[in-house]
């Protein structure tokens, strides 16, 4: 999956095209889209405005279809309680508004020592749909990954998805749970 800067030339345009890349959004969508349990992001940032005509503009019912297919979503951040407490406020208020509360839970994996030096933090990016499909790269949920910054990534399919959600789990597990 491929972001690229919106300025980009046409010889990126044809790289991307020649090699059948897909873009990053696409492949957030379809991953998205394809979950019919659980879905499972890690990013440091998620915000509003990927929402955004630039971005993912349907991705709030995206989430709310799979949502209402019983999908729970399960979002491992960072620094939720001091920088990003607004950032993830936009999912929060769709899960409530739309009944879904119950089907979204936010872990923040962010330690300091002395009260301001990194100790630990999360920076992975990541989306796991079920045990099925992921995606792992450097794009984020977010306008800037998705429409102004050059981003790579990957989907995967298959056994190794298993030890992705592993992985993903123990994390949370080392998390604080924040809502």
């Amino acid at each position: 999956a491929i972001s690229t800067p919106r300025l980009y030339s046409n010889t990126i345009g044809r790289v991307i095209e020649r090699n059948g890349f897909i873009t990053t959004n696409s492949a957030f969508k379809k991953i998205i889209s394809s979950a019919k349990r659980a879905i499972r992001i890690s990013s440091p940032f998620l915000q509003k405005d990927v929402a955004s005509k630039n971005s993912i503009p349907e991705l709030e019912e995206i989430i709310l279809m799979a949502f209402q297919r019983g999908c729970k979503f399960v979002i491992l951040s960072r620094e939720v309680y001091s920088k990003r407490a607004t950032d993830l406020t936009w999912l929060i208020e769709l899960s409530k508004k739309n009944g879904f509360s119950e089907k979204l839970e936010i872990f923040d994996y962010h330690k300091t020592k002395n009260g301001w030096k990194v100790d630990s933090s999360t920076h992975a990016k990541l989306i796991i749909a079920d045990e099925e499909i992921a995606y792992i790269g450097s794009a984020e949920l977010r306008l800037n990954s998705l429409y102004k910054n050059f981003e790579v990534g990957v989907i995967l399919e298959g056994p190794k998805i298993i030890g992705l959600v592993e992985l993903f789990d123990a994390m949370t597990t080392l998390a604080k749970k924040v809502y």
